[in-house]
């Protein structure tokens, strides 16, 4: 038997409790995640460059998210931040070059191995904050949420001294990462929607993106406070 199986069996067992409903409102954006990549408005699309990068990085992204839940709901906390650092990365890329033929067909052209399209990772995110009408202050927001995760990502210090947390870390972690997770996904999808689907579709899908947001934001954790004795200076 691999060692860390019976391991994350019992921290699963433990915490199955406080992640019930995270892990439920992401067994949602699953379905959901689903039933938009299934959809006629995408499976019966006429070939084009496209929709080919299209269903490739929706495709990627789904999968990007079920491993976040995987490694959250087995107890690898800050390992799960730094893959949701990567789905941020993915949902502000799917935002950037969807619904765009010209920029799906220089991705599959692209034949640079040091660079992407787009740039860095903050000119991706202020490109898609413009196609998402959003303010220079949102989008300033939105680049944070990166920040932090990426003080996971980069073993910043800073950030593994919240080992240190009076509680377990990996469990606040992995319900940081599950709502955060789910709400980069979400926001993506729907505007996905908007842009892609034929009005009569979008209704539905993004009544659905919209309750499931309302769920998220209602259980997003509360960083826990050091008991009084204790510093993480």
């Amino acid at each position: 038997m691999n060692y860390w199986e019976p391991v994350e069996a019992q921290w699963k067992q433990n915490h199955d409790t406080a992640l019930e409903r995270l892990l439920s409102l992401t067994a949602d954006t699953h379905q959901l995640f689903a039933d938009v990549a299934t959809a006629e408005a995408i499976t019966h699309a006429p070939p084009s460059n496209q929709n080919t990068v299209e269903r490739v990085l929706l495709r990627r992204l789904g999968e990007e998210l079920r491993a976040v839940e995987l490694l959250a709901e087995t107890g690898h906390g800050f390992q799960a931040a730094t893959l949701t650092a990567s789905l941020f990365e993915q949902c502000h890329f799917l935002t950037y070059i969807s619904n765009n033929e010209a920029k799906a067909k220089e991705f599959r052209t692209w034949d640079n191995s040091r660079y992407s399209i787009g740039g860095s990772i903050k000119n991706l995110v202020e490109a898609s904050g413009a196609i998402r009408s959003w303010s220079a202050e949102r989008t300033a927001e939105e680049y944070k949420k990166y920040e932090l995760l990426c003080g996971f990502k980069h073993n910043n210090p800073m950030f593994i001294r919240t080992i240190l947390l009076p509680s377990d870390p990996d469990l606040y972690l992995a319900q940081l990462c599950l709502c955060e997770g789910n709400w980069f996904i979400l926001t993506t999808l729907g505007l996905f929607v908007a842009l892609r689907f034929p009005v009569t579709a979008c209704d539905t899908i993004l009544a659905r993106c919209n309750l499931i947001l309302d769920k998220i934001k209602q259980n997003y954790p509360v960083f826990p406070s050091p008991s009084k004795d204790q510093s993480y200076s």
